[in-house]
């Protein structure tokens, strides 16, 4: 009989142990679950933020992208735009000379490149066809000057100062060439 108390004491004592053991693994399995499940969380987090990040990257690429392609478009009709205002300009300026405000714009012309001349004695250079109406201009002015005809524009004047040295040039060509460059610039 003592065999079998003790082999009862021993079942008991084992059973308290699996019940530790037992309750130590469940707790230890919960533990181990709660943890995995943070860490799931965690990692689809992280996946979120990398998702996040990836779709902001490409987002701001596209909207890079959109705004070259945009600033190409504009900078392309611009300079359509740009030509094709020239070149009407261009066939306006074939006209100008028969215009009523030819003298006016002549003068004016040949008015500024003079005053920018220093002295009294300078070389005027026009288009024959401005000869007479140049040399009228010229003379209200009350200075010395020579007048040459040798020049081809389709208005304007080209003046040499003192002896040579400084040469103002201020045709329509000239006038309309810097506006486009200014344009395109």
């Amino acid at each position: 009989m003592a065999l079998k108390e003790m082999w009862r004491a021993l079942n008991a004592e084992a059973k308290k142990q699996r019940e530790v053991v037992l309750g130590r693994a469940q707790q230890e399995t919960s533990y181990i679950i709660e943890e995995a499940k943070k860490e799931g969380e965690r990692i689809k987090e992280r996946a979120r933020a990398e998702a996040r990040s990836m779709l902001e990257t490409e987002r701001t690429k596209m909207l890079s992208d959109a705004r070259l392609h945009l600033g190409r478009e504009l900078r392309k009709t611009r300079e359509k735009l740009v030509d094709e205002a020239f070149t009407a300009a261009k066939k306006r300026l074939d006209s100008l000379r028969e215009s009523a405000q030819y003298p006016r714009i002549l003068g004016n012309l040949i008015e500024e490149v003079a005053a920018e001349g220093s002295g009294s004695n300078f070389t005027v250079s026009v288009d024959k066809r401005d000869g007479a109406l140049a040399r009228e201009i010229l003379d209200k002015r009350g200075k010395h000057y020579n007048l040459n005809t040798d020049i081809s524009t389709a208005g304007g004047v080209q003046v040499i100062t003192g002896k040579g040295r400084i040469t103002l040039i201020n045709t329509v060509e000239v006038r309309l060439e810097r506006a486009s460059e200014f344009l395109r610039g």
